[in-house]
């Protein structure tokens, strides 16, 4: 049998069965009963309730026939291929209803014996292909904010370009910190007071994943960059300038990595808002003023050390162009 219907069913059999002769029981043994009947046995096999008679529409050359006919006191179950048709016959004492089951369960068996699987058929999708410009944005954007600078929490700006295939980021951002300072005194036998300043600059590129979450996107990334620390020191208002010893400006150079985590809401016209939040890790580096003393209620001396981790946070406004 297996060799008979094989080539005929294929990966996504369909079966077309039919009643006739049946006793009208309230169309429990009509053909669409014996094809609920299949379905309920094989979900994965697209079966047809066919009525000869009246539907113009006919079984392909590929299709699996079944009939289920009753002649005087014999229901005879016919399956219809390629191949040689299979025969089963019943007892028509056993009811209309009970047969219909029964041949359900016959042809169920016919298509184990044919290793057809009850998984149901895989279908294409019908959708058309996404364009390619709807896969991929292209934007920039500007955006303020605070970040921890040498001596506390400063202003902060930055610009960002971003590029973005599918739910793939990749963004390249370059973003100042504004002057914090702190205070010193100049030790004997110099007199004199002063201002300690740092600002920041860093680059950095960042590459993650923007997946649609609600209404926007979820950003999430790992960021690697460089930053730039430059700190000088000068004489406080009514100090001799020449009381501080060293004036001249000091600039570091620190590699940091970094998690940045943000959300992106769409707005017409191209528009969008976001904001983000990312956690830095830099090595420490040391600022020296010669002479001062109590640089900062941390250190009381003439040596400041860059914090290890620091901490910044953004709300960007910014365009699509693709």
């Amino acid at each position: 049998m297996a060799a008979a219907f094989a080539l005929v069913l294929g990966s996504s059999p369909e079966v077309w069965v039919e009643t006739r002769g049946l006793p009208d029981a309230g169309g429990a043994c009509s053909s669409d009963a014996l094809a609920a009947a299949l379905r309920a046995q094989r979900p994965g096999v697209v079966v047809h309730a066919w009525h000869a008679e009246t539907d113009a529409i006919q079984p392909s050359e590929r299709a699996l026939r079944v009939r289920l006919t009753q002649r005087e006191d014999t229901v005879v179950l016919e399956l219809n291929g390629a191949g040689t048709p299979i025969v089963r016959t019943m007892s028509a004492t056993e009811g209309c209803e009970r047969n219909v089951a029964t041949a359900a369960l016959i042809v169920d068996g016919a298509l184990d014996e044919l290793r057809i699987s009850a998984k149901a058929p895989s279908v294409e999708s019908l959708a058309p292909p996404v364009p390619l410009r709807r896969l991929i944005s292209a934007s920039v954007a500007i955006g303020a904010g605070t970040e921890q600078g040498l001596f506390g929490l400063v202003p902060a700006f930055d610009v960002e370009a971003a590029f973005r295939y599918r739910s793939f980021l990749l963004t390249l951002d370059a973003d100042v910190g504004l002057s914090s300072s702190t205070g010193f005194s100049v030790t004997m036998p110099e007199t004199g007071s002063g201002t300690f300043s740092a600002s920041q600059f860093a680059l950095d590129l960042g590459a993650g994943v923007a997946p649609r979450l609600g209404p926007g996107r979820l950003v999430a990334q790992a960021v690697f960059g460089l930053g730039l620390t430059f700190a000088s020191a000068n004489p406080a208002s009514g100090s001799s300038p020449t009381a501080i010893f060293q004036t001249q400006t000091e600039t570091s150079k620190e590699p940091f990595g970094a998690l940045r985590l943000g959300y992106q809401l769409d707005l017409p016209l191209g528009l969008f808002l976001e904001a983000h939040a990312e956690e830095r890790a830099a090595p420490r580096d040391g600022f020296q003023v010669v002479g001062a003393k109590n640089l900062s209620a941390s250190t009381p001396h003439d040596t400041v050390m860059s914090p290890i981790l620091t901490f910044r946070t953004f709300g960007f406004v910014g365009v699509h162009f693709l």
